[in-house]
């Protein structure tokens, strides 16, 4: 029985929301890759562009601490936001032109936060300062990724096609000022999926 197999009841369930989703998932989608976990950076996202899966098409978001090595490699300042851990960071600046790089190839749209809040300050930036650092994404930003969100669901609606796949938060959500974005994210992503979109 499953409960008696080493990888135990989680792995199972695991396992069966995977395979049902990519029974679902049809056509170009979106996948938000949010929080502050290196690895997504340089191993994951790298591999996903380089997979099967990845469609022409396919919509990439990147916010939270994510964003601010595209900002950096763009030339645009990041000023206190939370870089990565030094022993990834090295990984992470290699792997910023390979996955733009391999996103052009493939036809994948790579996109990143646009504007900011920033600790302090009571209206959003279009760039960082030098002391700043930032906790959330703005609302233009936001309203781009909602957007995004929005056309994934209408397609869903009138062609069966489109998915999301949302692996982090947009801003440093222990700090109240910090979580805005991210709680209306998962709002809109509460819709997306009442309206059937895997």
């Amino acid at each position: 029985p499953p409960a008696a197999r080493a990888a135990g009841l989680s792995f199972a369930a695991i396992v069966t929301d995977v395979l049902a989703f990519e029974a679902a998932a049809r056509g170009p989608g979106l996948i938000v890759w949010g929080g502050a976990k290196e690895d997504k950076l340089y191993l994951h996202l790298p591999n996903y562009l380089s997979s099967q899966r990845a469609h022409a098409g396919d919509g990439m978001f990147v916010v939270g601490a994510l964003a601010y090595p595209f900002l950096e490699y763009a030339g645009q300042p990041v000023g206190q936001s939370k870089p990565p851990a030094p022993q990834y960071a090295q990984k992470v600046r290699d792997a910023i032109p390979v996955i733009l790089s391999t996103a052009k190839q493939r036809g994948i749209d790579v996109r990143w936060s646009s504007d900011h809040r920033v600790g302090g300050a009571t209206e959003p930036v279009a760039q960082i300062g030098t002391e700043q650092a930032a906790i959330d994404i703005g609302p233009k930003t936001l309203q781009d990724l909602l957007g995004e969100i929005d056309r994934i669901v209408e397609r869903y609606r009138t062609m069966g096609e489109g998915w999301i796949i949302a692996n982090g938060g947009a801003g440093v959500f222990q700090r109240d000022d910090g979580r805005v974005a991210t709680r209306r994210l998962l709002e809109k992503l509460e819709e997306a999926a009442a309206a059937g979109v895997p």
